[in-house]
């Protein structure tokens, strides 16, 4: 592979020698599922996917075998091989027992897809990838953590708190609140979680969390001196915040409270792919939360 495929080229992952420093990168991106905008990196002889501990790729799908599939890495190419699983594995729509797997593919295992996708990266391009590949495991550690505490005999404050710490890390924010509605139908915090004292006392955006409440959809704020749709309010350039995420918890049709998120200036902002994970791990907090009540 000596060159970049175009955007609609269909390359074959074929790995050969370079003279340059330049080299194939192995992608799986979740499209759809539990884990969606997870990015992992394949680099090993074989990955294995599946709901087991054991699986370099762990999947919360309740359609997943426990060890549902692999993708192999040979001098010839990529191989995706099921596992006797029980739903089956699918290859661009089609069920297969093994098959080549080629740029941009689309691999089906139970309610999850992936894209797979080989790109040219220069020696140098590592140590973000690695940055990437600890963000994305982070978040599906947490994933994996908030869905083992749904049956939890534990207190419903302390439950609020780990919850809250738990997105915090993932996210690698600066400050997080935990609100939920109250018996007037105000919403008020029942957990905060910030990196310093400091940051904890200062008031969280009403604004943002009011237009979430308005819109019953999550907000992702990259810039929340720029957003034009707050116009720039005074309220939020008061605030020690540049990015922010907002996602609404759901239980039976209402909105029974939000997780609130955001980031100091001077950091790295939220994305979409961490506006993703908040609104998956929101949902497992909700079952959760209602299990401790």
């Amino acid at each position: 592979m000596s060159a970049n495929p175009t955007q609609d080229q269909k390359t074959s992952a074929v790995f050969t020698h370079s003279k340059n420093t330049a080299r194939p990168q192995i992608t799986i991106t979740v499209l759809a599922g539990l884990e969606q905008g997870q990015i992992h990196k394949i680099d090993r002889p074989t990955t294995t996917f599946g709901r087991s501990s054991t699986c370099e790729v762990l999947l919360m799908d309740p359609l997943v075998s426990r060890h549902h599939c692999q993708i192999l890495l040979g001098m010839d190419g990529v191989t995706l091989k099921d596992l006797s699983s029980t739903h089956g594995t699918y290859l661009n729509g089609t069920r297969v027992m093994e098959g080549a797997v080629q740029n941009k593919d689309v691999i089906s295992v139970g309610n999850t897809r992936f894209r797979f996708a080989v790109d040219i990266v220069k020696d140098g391009d590592n140590t973000k990838t690695q940055k990437v590949d600890e963000l994305a495991h982070k978040k599906l550690l947490a994933l994996y953590e908030i869905g083992n505490l749904v049956n939890s005999a534990l207190e419903l404050k302390t439950l609020l708190n780990i919850i809250m710490t738990m997105a915090i890390r993932a996210l690698q924010a600066n400050r997080g609140f935990l609100l939920t509605r109250q018996e007037d139908g105000e919403l008020k915090p029942v957990a905060t979680h910030s990196l310093t004292p400091g940051e904890a006392q200062s008031p969280y955006s009403l604004t943002i969390i009011e237009a979430v409440l308005k819109e019953k959809t999550p907000i992702l704020v990259l810039d929340a001196l720029q957003d034009v749709r707050f116009g720039n309010r005074e309220s939020l350039k008061n605030l020690p915040l540049s990015s922010a995420i907002c996602v609404p918890l759901w239980e039976r049709g209402k909105i029974i409270g939000v997780i609130y998120v955001d980031k100091a200036e001077g950091t790295l902002a939220f994305n979409e792919e961490d506006l993703y994970f908040l609104s998956t791990f929101a949902n497992q907090a909700v079952v959760a939360i209602w299990n401790a009540k």
